[in-house]
Parts: C-alpha cells; structure tokens; sequence
C-alpha cells in the first residue's frame, strides 16, 4: 500500500495526483503542470531555499542528493534551481541554473561569465576541468552552430571527430574549410592529404583559386618585415640545438607541378645550405638555384651564391661563369669554364683577373686591344690598286 493524495490508487509509496491538469505544458501558466509544491521563507530573503532530499542512510542529513529551489532577490518570484549529490559524507551541488536561464556544472554561478558564453559554464575555476564527447568508435563527436531549425541553418558552423579515421573536421557557412588528419597533418581546402615534390606537408593549403596561397603580413612603425623562417638541427628529437654541419640544408622551396600522374615532379628549387663550419653565432651559408631541364624530373643547380659572395652559374651547355670577390689583383674575378658537369666542374677557358687583365686557355696577354692604349696611330694607305694588279 501507499499514501495517495488526490488519489485512492496511489502507483507507488507515495503518489500526487490533479486530474485538473490536463492542458499542454505552459511555464507561466501553474495550472498546466503544479502538482505538488515544497516551499518555505524564501520569497522574501535572498539566498533561502526548499527543496527535497534524495537518499541518505537515514542518520545524518548531510549527505543526501536533492532538488532545492533558491531564492534570488528579496521581493519574491526569482528563483533558481540546484541539483544535489552526496560524496564524502557531505552534500554538494552539482548543477545550477541561474535565474536567467543559465546552467551550471558543478560552478554555482553561470551569470558571472562572459554574456556570449554563459549559457552553459562548465567547471568550479579551479584545479583542471574538461568536456567530453563520448562517441561510438566508428563515429563522430559533434559540435554545431545554428542560426535556423531547417535545412543549412542547422549546421552552419561545426566542429566534428571522427572515431573511425581519427581526423578532426571544421566547418564554416555550411562545408568543410579545415581538417587536421590522423597524422598530424593541417588540410586547408583539401579533406585528403597528397604528395608534392616528394612528400605530403604537415600543412596543405588547396584550391581552384588565386585564393589558394598564404599571406604574411606585419604592421608596425618600423621598417622591418614579416618573416618566413626555415631552421634546422642535426638533433632527433623536438627542440633539440644539435649543430649542423658544413654542406647540410636548411631549406629549400621547391616548385611543382602535374604531369598527369601526380605532383612530385620538380620544376625549380631554391635552397640554403651551411657553406663553412659553424659555431656559436656563426652560420655561414650559400644559396643554390637549380632548374630542371626539359625530359628530366629533378633539378640541376644553375646558380651559387656562397658565403663569401662568389657567385657561380652552370647550363646544360657544358659551361661554368664563376664571379669570385677576392681582393688578390690576380684573382680571378670572373672565370668561364668549358666542359663542366657542374657549377664546381669544367676547365678554365676565359678569365678576367682582379686587375683588369685577360687570359684564355692557349695564350696568356695582361692588357686587351683597346684604341685608348695605342700610340702613333696614322692611317694605313689604300690598297685597292693592289688587289686590283693581283691576277
């Protein structure tokens, strides 16, 4: 048997019945849903409160769960709502909502937060705190933003994970705009990762546009630019300072391009390597420009500036110009090789030393044919009545 108020037949221990309730729920209308109502002083005192406690072992009445209804303000009908739970012998609160609507888990006071972002706060503001999305292992965890409740307005912004390839998906205006894949890998404009001149980059940015680029961009009173930095060490882990040696890269950019296969095929490449020994703050470098000739894949260096500022070129014409800086008068300053392989190849056939003198590969002379350096020049007689005697 059980107590029943407003009925003979209670269903359970104690059972509260209003068979006047029979409309649809409406919250400003009572009659539509108040049934049984637990109420003390709190309409005329902030921070009083009535509410009905759950459990317990029945000895203490300080570690029980509840519903409790507080007061808000001092002149009646704002109240808020908490939801209790027992641990460690003592009751806490575990969820609130505030006056406005505002929800709580485990923070008492959701209201206090930013007013863009308080509708749901979680987390006491102390110690860690977390949100997790519990998914089945061949399924996504969603989050959506919504502006409407039909069609593209359900989801015109979200961010999703998906369990089954491990890849986290973010969307703007309704499609796909970033993916981060199981590897690690940012994709802008792409869901899949592809190779390009050797290998598939930890960023890929993609697109049918001119849009399909990146901008960098510094704003400051000064005249020092935005900077696009390459850096290495011979190190094997994450933010090791292992010095590099002499020849080692330090970067290159290469350029790429279908050739109705895929995109690992190289057109050019500009690259940085350690032209010397390094130490502490000396680094000293070359820049090498290589090109790739017609019917082949892969680049061949063509120019080399290195780390005193000699500047060498290579062609596929078998010849090397080589500029060198010292100051030796007899250094050569501009050197043109034959025969080369490379920009470091080939035999000297033309050079022009620091001091303006000339040599070629069969003879040796130390100043060229130049009018301003001649003397006595008088004009040569005619010889046209000579080769006209010649029978």
């Amino acid at each position: 048997t059980g107590v029943g108020i407003g009925t003979s037949s209670p269903r359970a221990k104690t059972e509260v019945y209003d068979s006047s309730v029979s409309g649809a729920f409406v919250p400003t209308t009572l009659s539509t849903w108040r049934v049984l109502q637990v109420r003390n002083n709190i309409e005329s005192n902030t921070g009083t409160a009535a509410g009905i406690a759950l459990g317990g072992d029945g000895t203490s009445d300080t570690e029980t769960a509840g519903i409790v209804g507080i007061s808000s303000n001092s002149t009646g009908g704002v109240c808020e709502l908490a939801l209790l739970y027992a641990s460690g012998n003592a009751s806490k609160e575990g969820l609130r909502i505030d006056s406005s609507g505002n929800v709580g888990i485990n923070n008492s006071s959701p209201g206090s937060y930013n007013s863009d972002g308080r509708n749901l706060v979680v987390g006491s503001g102390s110690g860690g705190q977390g949100l997790s999305i519990a998914s089945g292992t061949s399924n996504y965890g969603t989050i959506y933003f919504a502006d409407g409740t039909s069609g593209d307005a359900l989801y015109r912004g979200a961010v999703l994970y998906n369990h089954a390839s491990d890849f986290m998906r973010f969307d703007t205006a309704a499609g796909e705009r970033m993916r981060l894949d199981s590897s690690g890998r940012l994709l802008v404009g792409t869901s899949s990762s592809k190779s390009a001149a050797g290998f598939a980059s930890d960023l890929q940015i993609e697109g049918d546009g001119a849009n399909s680029s990146m901008r960098l961009t510094r704003n400051s009173a000064t005249g020092d630019p935005a900077y696009l930095v390459f850096s290495k060490s011979r190190g094997a882990s994450v933010g090791s300072n292992t010095a590099v040696q002499d020849g080692d890269s330090l970067g290159r950019i290469r350029f790429a391009g279908a050739d109705g296969t895929d995109h690992n095929s190289i057109a050019a490449q500009i690259e940085a390597k350690v032209d010397g020994t390094p130490g502490t703050n000396d680094m000293p470098g070359r820049l090498v420009f290589s090109t790739t000739a017609d019917g082949s894949s892969s680049p061949t260096e063509r120019v080399n500036i290195s780390q005193s500022g000699k500047i060498g070129t290579f062609s596929n014409d078998d010849y090397v110009l080589y500029t060198d800086s010292a100051t030796n008068s007899s250094a050569g300053a501009i050197t043109l090789r034959a025969g080369a392989t490379s920009i470091s190849g080939g035999t000297a056939t033309f050079v022009v030393r620091q001091n303006g003198n000339v040599e070629n590969q069969n003879n040796s002379f130390s100043q060229i044919s130049d009018v301003k350096l001649k003397e006595n020049i008088v004009d040569a007689n005619s010889q046209w009545e000579d080769l006209k005697a010649v029978q």
